[in-house]
């Protein structure tokens, strides 16, 4: 006979104070342990990409996202070096730098 699957998952609330454990600087390491591991007993909600929810999550990250990262041209390319995409003196990388001519 096989294992039962365990379909017990974390709540909302509880999941929000395992975060705040995890991002808080005096929680023990075993705080940290624990936290962690229910946050990866979560139930993600997965979302159709093509329904209208999704439309409205990516249009609110998407706004979200330009916020913090667009604000200034500091932020805006700090993010383009996390991306890869410059280097860090603002040059394009070499995947970004030449344009392929197509016949």
């Amino acid at each position: 006979m096989g294992m039962a699957k365990n379909r017990e998952a974390t709540g909302k609330k509880a999941a929000s104070a395992a975060s705040k454990t995890l991002r808080g600087t005096t929680a023990s390491k075993s705080a940290k342990s624990a936290a962690g591991s229910a946050l990866t007993q979560t139930r993600a909600k997965v979302l159709d990409p093509s329904s209208p929810e999704a439309a409205v999550k990516f249009r609110k990250d998407s706004k979200t996202y330009m916020a913090k990262h667009a604000a200034t041209k500091a932020s805006a390319l700090a993010a383009l070096q996390d991306l890869g995409v410059v280097t860090k003196t603002g040059r394009l990388t070499k995947p970004y730098r030449t344009v392929k001519k197509t016949a």
